[in-house]
């Protein structure tokens, strides 16, 4: 479990750059959830994520993962980043080996995986990610597309099995199979137990996977609650600067009329339902 307790974070102090990331954010993410946190640019979601394994320390407040205090000076961070893996945005920022191979197993390597066991381990984490190992193993990371070097982040994260993943804006840059590959992927990893949180612009997906959104704006929280309530409990998406997915706008509609209309999370459930009992 990873526990926010009123976190604030403000960069460039004492500059004329001086602002404001986060203000007094308080939150939970409970094992085996799969939580969106979302918020137009600059509203601090990418801040907010990159606190949950110390990557940077809150100006105040606290950050509790699994009963650990991850800003606390004897904090091994080693143990944190095992338990909670991230994945930027923008994936060339993590990279640093000459290989794709080097790249995945660093993690796994640190933590005593070597030989066979290590091959396999990679190889496995790049087949999760529609990778062929064979194929990317001994490219360099830097000279893949960006949806490549997406999926070698990921897959770099995958090796090192954490119990929680972190990934911002996942299956940007993605063309629609390998997005549809990624999300299955993550679902299964979530029906194994792990907890998953991710960052992300794109309405259809929070629709269709999160069991939970946090919104933020301007540094805030403004909603944390079911998916669900999100869409349709109020005008949460407009407050946070964001556009509804049409599938929500539909239900929006059907719900004028009838009242009890179920949540569908994906067009072939909203269709398959206007067939069997609205038509």
């Amino acid at each position: 479990m990873i526990k926010l307790r009123e976190v604030s974070l403000t960069y460039d102090i004492g500059t004329i750059f001086q602002s404001t990331a986060l203000k007094n954010v308080s939150l939970e993410i409970r094992d085996k959830e799969i939580v969106s946190i979302v918020g137009r640019i600059g509203s601090g979601k990418s801040t907010l994520i990159q606190l949950f394994n110390g990557l940077i320390p809150p100006d105040s407040g606290k950050v509790i993962v699994d009963g650990i205090d991850v800003n606390a000076k004897n904090t091994n961070l080693k143990i944190i980043r095992r338990k909670v893996g991230l994945v930027f945005q923008y994936p060339e920022e993590q990279f640093f080996a000459e290989s794709v191979f080097d790249e995945v197993s660093f993690g796994p390597k640190n933590m005593g995986v070597s030989g066979d066991e290590l091959v396999q381990c990679v190889h496995s984490a790049l087949s999760d990610v529609g990778l062929n190992p064979e194929i990317v193993s001994n490219l360099s990371p830097f000279n893949l597309s960006g949806g490549e070097k997406r999926r070698v982040a990921i897959a770099s994260i995958i090796a090192m099995n954490p119990d929680t993943i972190v990934l911002d804006e996942p299956t940007s840059g993605l063309d629609y199979l390998n997005k549809k590959m990624l999300i299955s992927y993550l679902k299964r990893e979530n029906a194994k137990g792990k907890t998953l949180v991710f960052v992300t612009h794109n309405m259809e997906e929070v629709l269709e996977i999160a069991d939970r959104v946090i919104a933020m704006k301007n540094g805030e929280k403004i909603f944390d609650g079911p998916t669900e309530d999100f869409f349709f409990a109020g005008n949460f998406v407009e407050l946070a600067g964001l556009d509804a997915p049409f599938l929500v706008k539909a239900q929006r509609l059907m719900r004028k009329r009838y009242a009890n209309f179920p949540f569908c999370r994906t067009v072939d459930e909203f269709l398959k339902l206007l067939k069997e009992k609205y038509s």
